[in-house]
């Protein structure tokens, strides 16, 4: 068995108003609110556009959201 994940995967909700997410993070046995962000979207709102990608990859970024890969 292998080392535990300290952070949790990002959850992340993309509405039409908004797009949220959080992550949290373990320390000392517990977990925490370790990022979160919500706002706009961008202008462009189709499914799988590459815009909200990159949007979502630069504002998660900025506010500190870690990948631990998979």
């Amino acid at each position: 068995m292998g080392l535990a994940k300290r952070y949790s995967p990002i959850g992340v909700e993309i509405g039409t108003r908004s797009i949220q997410a959080l992550q949290l993070a373990r320390g000392r046995g517990k977990w925490r609110l370790h990022a979160s962000v919500s706002g706009p979207p961008p202008v462009s709102m189709y499914p799988g556009d590459a815009q909200i990608a990159r949007h979502l990859m630069d504002v998660l970024y900025r506010h500190g959201f870690v990948s631990e890969g998979i």
